[in-house]
């Protein structure tokens, strides 16, 4: 029997093979999400198996592949754009854009980076302490839980909503810091670790500190101490805080004298402990950064999650066994400071907190490593924290402005010898929405329009916009609109072609 001769195709004819992208016909009905952008990259080298929604032509003569993830870009606001968008209509090939749908997990979308990349931002796991200053507070979580503090280049570590912001707190202005002190800087005889608790009453002038007791590690009272408001008393809330005109009229000194009475005990070195300090730093005016929080500590408790925190009750109650008080009885700042001091010490003996890990590679990258190819990436200091781990085959330019980052792609590209280049872009994630959005927007169109001229005849481009701004989500209170506006964050775009 006669065999059937194989038809020439265009690169046998012309032997001029041109790679190509594009959508599969039966992409329709097929839901992708940012692993699928993953595999459909990884399978260009055959590390991975094709995804059914994409399909390539010629893809052998594909060497590189550059990813720019240009993040906040969901469909609705792609689509709302689109006039002011020219650069993008030159990615309009072979089917692209496609939506890609990102991860929701406990009712929140997880980062589109991170599901694309295959990692865990931060893993965690169970931690027992060894010393005290272990359990000291980063500058961001202080920032977080909003302790005051004055602003610094370092000290604000994140775009996302802090958790303060949550239960409608706002963070201290530099004209409110004013009124605000630090203990000295260093005094003889002061002690590592005490522990604090505050009451405060209301008053004309607002909140006003009325009670501070000090605890040594020890758990014996060094200090109880009664101040009297400059205002006049609206409530005394006696049946929380426990004050009674008695103590107000036998008190002596006032509110901004309490920060000296605890600098006989405490220093800028000493460690202040207690539960929800942030409360008690404001009600004293006092800045301070080595803070051990046991509502923070404890927060791999079941069925409380970020943003809430356990109650200092309810902890006593499950790891003691015994409550605070009895039932319907007010506050009392001595027994609340020395229960915080114990869970505290606590937590040197049983693993009550999560913590983040060791740093890893991320999966993606660590199936080119496998394989011998090298890759750039250009990103986010805060956001890649495996930039030390291979740095001969991760190459890393961690820069945390979007534009100086353009610049470094468009330096680097001509001249990289590495398989895969990961640039990062997030002003519209992180930015205010609507006249900031309009600006963020118009800057990636810049971006589009400077890199696609240097891309090499050789390089697959993926553009990948993650998901819209979070922000859009957050700032809602009505559930069903949050629901609406979730399902328009969560639809990221897609587009790929070979130029």
């Amino acid at each position: 029997m006669k065999q059937k001769k194989a038809s020439l195709s265009f690169g046998d004819v012309f032997n001029d093979p041109k790679p190509s992208i594009m959508l599969s016909k039966d992409e329709k009905g097929y839901e992708i999400g940012p692993h699928g952008v993953s595999e459909a990259i990884l399978s260009i080298f055959g590390i991975k198996k094709t995804p059914r929604f994409i399909k390539f032509e010629n893809v052998r003569e594909i060497d590189r592949v550059l990813l720019l993830y240009l993040g906040g870009i969901d469909q609705k606001r792609y689509l709302s754009s689109f006039d002011t968008l020219d650069s993008f209509q030159k990615l309009k090939i072979n089917g692209f854009p496609t939506t890609v749908i990102a991860r929701i997990k406990n009712n929140k979308i997880i980062s589109p980076e991170q599901s694309l990349l295959g990692y865990s931002i931060s893993p965690k796991e169970k931690k027992v302490f060894a010393t005290l200053d272990e359990m000291c507070l980063s500058e961001h979580k202080l920032i977080d839980n909003g302790f005051p503090m004055k602003k610094s280049e370092t000290n604000d570590m994140t775009n996302n909503k802090h958790r303060y912001e949550y239960f409608g707190g706002k963070r201290l202005t530099e004209e409110d810091l004013l009124s605000y002190r630090a203990l000295p800087e260093k005094v003889e005889g002061t002690l590592n670790a005490v522990a604090i608790d505050c009451e405060m009453i209301e008053t004309s002038m607002g909140d006003e500190l009325s009670r501070l007791s000090v605890i040594g590690y020890d758990e014996k009272v060094l200090l109880d101490e009664y101040y009297k408001p400059h205002g006049e008393i609206v409530d005394l809330r006696t049946s929380i805080s426990g004050i009674v005109m008695e103590n107000i009229a036998n008190a002596t000194k006032y509110p901004e004298n309490a920060i000296d009475s605890l600098s006989v005990f405490a220093d800028q070195h000493t460690i202040i402990i207690g539960h929800s300090l942030e409360n008690d730093m404001k009600a004293l005016k006092l800045l301070h950064t080595k803070i051990i929080d046991t509502s923070i500590i404890y927060n791999n408790e079941p069925n409380i999650y970020y943003p809430k925190k356990p109650g200092l009750g309810f902890l006593y109650q499950k790891y003691f066994g015994l409550n605070i008080r009895e039932k319907g009885c007010s506050h009392d700042s001595i027994e609340d400071a020395v229960t915080s001091l114990k869970l505290a010490k606590l937590s040197m003996n049983e693993a009550v907190s999560l913590i983040n890990t060791a740093p890893i590679v991320p999966e993606m990258l660590s199936s080119f490593i496998a394989t011998g190819k090298k890759v750039d990436v250009i990103s986010n200091s805060k956001i890649s924290t495996y930039h030390e781990l291979n740095p001969e085959m991760i190459r890393c330019k961690l820069i945390d402005d979007d534009e100086a980052r353009l610049s470094a792609l468009i330096e680097t590209l001509p001249e990289t010898d590495s398989s895969f280049m990961f640039c990062h872009f997030n002003t519209l994630e992180t930015c205010n929405l609507e006249d900031d959005e309009s600006k963020a927007i118009g800057f990636y169109n810049t971006i589009i329009e400077k890199v696609l001229p240097l891309v090499p005849k050789d390089t697959a481009l993926f553009v990948y916009s993650g998901c819209g701004n979070k922000k859009r989500i957050n700032d809602l209170r009505d559930n069903r609109s949050k629901a609406i506006e979730m399902n328009n964050v969560k639809q990221g775009l897609l587009w790929a072609f070979c130029p």
